[in-house]
């Protein structure tokens, strides 16, 4: 939120009136990255993402890219495009709502039964390795952060 204020502060200094469009487009364009980084970090790491899931980030995603794109132009070409700027900014929440419903309506379908339990010798077993691969996830975040700090 900081580093939002910071920029709209930095690119209104010509123009005030843009100062509201300036800080959504910093804030789609935050909200974008985001959940670039969380799609990145997932195929990183081989977790698993069901298509409703997917879809659900991927409106996310692309009604902020849109709206990044939309606030850009709309400054660039002042008010002659605010008929234009209305249309686009309708369309892209509109394809957004629809991934939405198509990500809910595959979720409708299941149905929660009795859960199936593992036996208890099996729980044995892959204690160790989950323990194990979470401790290799720990270890590759903490050489991650160490090495961002080093940077700066």
């Amino acid at each position: 939120a900081a580093l939002i204020v910071v920029y709209t502060a930095a690119v209104t200094a010509q123009n005030r009136n843009m100062a509201i469009y300036i800080a959504d487009r910093g804030l789609e364009l935050a909200i974008a990255v985001v959940i670039v980084a969380l799609f990145v970090f997932a195929r990183y790491y081989d977790l698993p993402l069901l298509a409703p899931e997917r879809a659900l980030a991927a409106g996310f995603c692309l009604y902020s890219c849109f709206g990044v794109l939309n606030n850009t132009l709309l400054e660039k070409l002042q008010w002659g495009y605010a008929g234009l700027w209305n249309m686009f900014q309708l369309v892209s929440f509109l394809a957004s709502v629809c991934l939405w419903f198509w990500a809910v309506l595959r979720l409708l379908p299941v149905r929660l039964g009795r859960p199936v339990l593992i036996e208890e010798g099996l729980y044995q077993q892959l204690s160790p390795e989950i323990n194990r691969r979470l401790q290799t996830l720990n270890n590759n975040l903490w050489t991650f952060w160490k090495s961002e700090g080093s940077r700066t």
